[in-house]
């Protein structure tokens, strides 16, 4: 006969000593390998631990909570959740191996928060243990979520791990453990399979209450910095990433096989920058170069697309994945305004300049932000001017002026700084020349569309920023050679 639950707690707590979250966090790293910076690589190698192991790692858990050194595991009877019936120790192993297979095939896009909970929740309906089910899936939950890396884990872990009853007598928040909302009989191998599975695979909306302050948690989730208000429209970047993932995987192979160098279109600060062919159009995607800037970069991408969406002259982002650090736009074509031949720079016209000036104040009104280089613009002398990069405001602007907009343009179209830095003597003079020529292009056209004021206030702009470049290559210089 099963011993009551109180009969069991106080068993328990003549021999409690319940593991601290150090020696916690020590036992599931140095055990069981599960270890890592973000929940994301905690997954990963849970995967690589087989049925049993993980098996093993829950019971250990459950010892470790409980505080004490046998196992708890019931071996031969079926443990009740209240009133209702749980499964009968012979199909246990079942449904839990299923479970376990069914994790290490998920994809890497499914959210390890909802991975953790499949598993939380597979331990409330096995309730393999005489006592602590609930302490042992909450504290399995806990491993794959951010509060294991935050600052407050030792607090996290105390309250998660604590029993409900004497965690309300403290008054602490967890009071609650994992619920399944499960049609049919709990009690049954294939119903039980089946609800665990679906968990895994579809939305499973209203399929469960977890302990973590949501009901259930998103099956595909990105890290996402919390001052960042989701518009459609970024999900809508997001959410597209997957008809392209396909695409990308096959990108990655051909950059580690050496055989990408047709599709690389060159680098910048962050990203190396290559084509994608995708149901027969061309593509630009952006891989972000290794760093701890992975999600801010991305973040900053999928937000200024966002907000450039439709607007004409701008490079359109159309997909992004923050966990890859890739970015997918459409393919721009034409020349970096840098390498533009000298007879382009002559015979540009009118119009692409006041296309360029009109989308320029239209995206600045709009939030967008120019970071004025003339990497960052394209030229083609049939489409004009596109920039590529750009980046958005957290608020919107005042009122944008003509002039306003025709100073970060100024600036595009400057090649002091590619002068000045081009070590090569001959390269230099080339970009010497192009400068003096898209100077006097610029200066053609402003004359014939400002006042006197306003060509002085953009010019002064200009002298302003080429002293800047110059004074900040020269230090640059006399660092790298001080004699």
């Amino acid at each position: 006969m099963t011993p009551a639950s109180s009969e069991v707690d106080s068993l328990v707590v003549k021999t409690e000593s319940r593991i601290d979250s150090a020696s916690f966090r020590h036992m599931i790293e140095s055990d069981f390998g599960v270890s890592g910076e973000t929940p994301k690589e905690r997954i990963e190698h849970l995967k690589e631990l087989s049925v049993e192991g993980i098996a093993i790692m829950l019971e250990s858990i459950n010892k470790a909570v409980l505080g004490v050194e046998d196992s708890q595991l019931s071996h031969d009877k079926t443990i009740k959740i209240g009133d209702k019936s749980t499964l009968s120790p012979e199909h246990r192993y079942e449904v839990f191996s299923k479970l376990i297979e069914t994790i290490k095939t998920t994809d890497e896009s499914i959210n390890p928060a909802r991975i953790a909970d499949a598993l939380a929740l597979g331990v409330v309906l096995l309730h393999p243990f005489n006592d602590g089910n609930g302490r042992t899936a909450r504290t399995i939950g806990l491993i794959f979520r951010d509060n294991y890396d935050q600052a407050d884990f030792s607090d996290d872990f105390n309250q998660v791990s604590e029993s409900r009853d004497k965690l309300r007598e403290k008054g602490g928040w967890m009071i609650n453990g994992y619920i399944p909302k499960i049609e049919g009989d709990q009690s049954d191998p294939d119903t039980v399979t089946t609800y665990l599975n679906n968990l895994l695979t579809d939305e499973a909306e209203g399929s469960y209450v977890s302990c973590y302050g949501y009901e259930v948690a998103p099956l595909h989730s990105v890290e996402i910095p919390a001052v960042n208000l989701f518009e459609a429209s970024e999900d809508a970047i997001i959410e597209s990433y997957q008809d392209f993932k396909g695409d990308i995987v096959t990108l990655l192979k051909e950059i580690e096989n050496g055989g990408a160098q047709d599709a690389y279109l060159g680098s910048g600060s962050h990203s190396d920058v290559y084509t994608i062919r995708h149901n027969d159009k061309t593509y630009a995607v952006r891989m972000q170069k290794p760093s701890g800037r992975k999600i801010e970069i991305t973040n900053s991408h999928v937000m200024s697309g966002a907000k450039a969406k439709n607007l004409t002259g701008l490079e359109q982002i159309l997909s992004a994945s923050y966990e890859d650090g890739v970015i997918i736009s459409e393919y721009v074509p034409g020349t970096h305004v840098g390498d533009l031949a000298l007879d382009q720079i002559d015979s540009m016209p009118n119009g692409h300049l006041e296309a360029l000036l009109q989308n320029r104040k239209a995206a600045m009104e709009a939030g967008i932000q120019f970071d004025s280089h003339p990497d960052n613009i394209i030229y083609d002398e049939v489409n004009g001017f596109t920039d590529i990069d750009y980046h958005a405001l957290k608020e919107l602007p005042g009122e944008v002026t003509r002039v306003d907009a025709m100073k970060t343009i100024i600036g595009s179209l400057d090649l002091t700084e590619t002068h000045l830095y081009e070590e090569d003597d001959l390269k230099s003079k080339v970009y010497e020349g192009k400068k003096i020529a898209l100077w006097k292009r610029v200066t053609t056209y402003i004359e014939g569309e400002f006042t006197k004021d306003e060509y002085d206030e953009i010019w002064t702009e200009l002298v302003s920023k080429v002293n800047a470049r110059q004074v900040g290559h020269t230090l640059s210089r006399k660092k790298a050679h001080p004699n």
